[in-house]
């Protein structure tokens, strides 16, 4: 639910900039989204978010204690009781899991490939023929498309192992992908921007979901921190080299090949992306 709206978020933010970039120029949009930014988003969070379900005497998803029995929220103020009977990793022993350093790959990929495309796809749609509205419109189809497809993932996610979820989203990229190089057409646009829009929600959900399930929430912002640190990367590579690759070709033929080959690469390192096992504890 979190990620669709902020999809929804994604909509209203490049027509309202496409609007006012047309009518005001560049300068005074990126006024008007930093005072939307504080307004919507800053002030909120403030006021309005719960860090931890157990800060309103809940447990995750809707889980109930073992004794049937809702407990006071004073119990949940200690660290050590945050998890309950989760299985929770440190910091410490997450870095020495093999699984860790595949998700961190796995993002850069991810990012790498999905900042990218998400970047240079509205001057892709222009170099395809169509004008700056009708290329801010066939943005926001994707966001549109994450918004529903997010709840299509969290629903996957729930049902499937999601190491096979991340190898699916990953395949998704890959064909999608494909589908943007041969692209033509207002129709075949709008279309790509669809499928990009599934990719965007599965980037989204799926490697939340992935760490939380494999590594628990006691030390869940320590292990995302670090493990963010190659989704990063992707974002602030990606989106450079591509550009660079257009400026010495004149196309995006080669980076998209290139975006393929990564996607399907890290569909087959999904599928080793286990559950992390802890090293036995020898007795002395």
């Amino acid at each position: 639910m979190i990620f669709l709206i902020g999809a929804v978020g994604g909509i209203v933010y490049t027509m309202v900039a496409s609007l006012v970039v047309e009518s005001y120029g560049l300068k005074t949009t990126w006024i008007v989204i930093g005072l939307m930014v504080l307004v919507i988003s800053v002030a909120p969070s403030f006021l309005l978010v719960a860090e931890r379900p157990e800060d309103v005497g809940l447990l995750p998803d809707g889980d109930e204690p073992a004794d049937k029995k809702m407990l006071p929220i004073s119990a949940f103020h200690e660290v050590e009781n945050m998890t309950l009977e989760e299985d929770s990793w440190l910091l410490s022993e997450a870095v020495r899991s093999g699984t860790f350093w595949l998700l961190i790959l796995m993002g850069f990929a991810c990012y790498f490939v999905h900042t990218s495309i998400g970047v240079h796809m509205g001057a892709y749609f222009r170099d395809l023929g169509l004008g700056a509205t009708s290329a801010a419109l066939a943005v926001s189809v994707s966001w549109i498309v994450s918004a529903i497809g997010s709840l299509v993932w969290g629903w996957v996610t729930d049902r499937i192992p999601v190491r096979y979820a991340y190898c699916g989203m990953f395949l998704f990229q890959a064909g999608s992908t494909l589908y943007l190089m041969f692209t033509g057409g207002t129709a075949g646009v709008f279309l790509a921007s669809a499928l990009f829009g599934v990719v965007s929600a599965g980037s989204n959900v799926v490697p939340s979901v992935i760490y939380a399930n494999y590594f628990g929430r006691s030390s869940l912002g320590k292990i995302r921190g670090l493990g963010e640190v190659g989704v990063l990367l992707g974002q602030g590579t990606g989106p450079v080299i591509a550009g660079v690759l257009f400026s010495l070709q004149g196309g995006y033929d080669t980076i998209f090949v290139v975006f393929i080959v990564l996607a399907l690469g890290c569909s087959l390192l999904a599928l080793k992306a286990r559950p992390p096992a802890r090293a036995p504890v020898l007795n002395a």
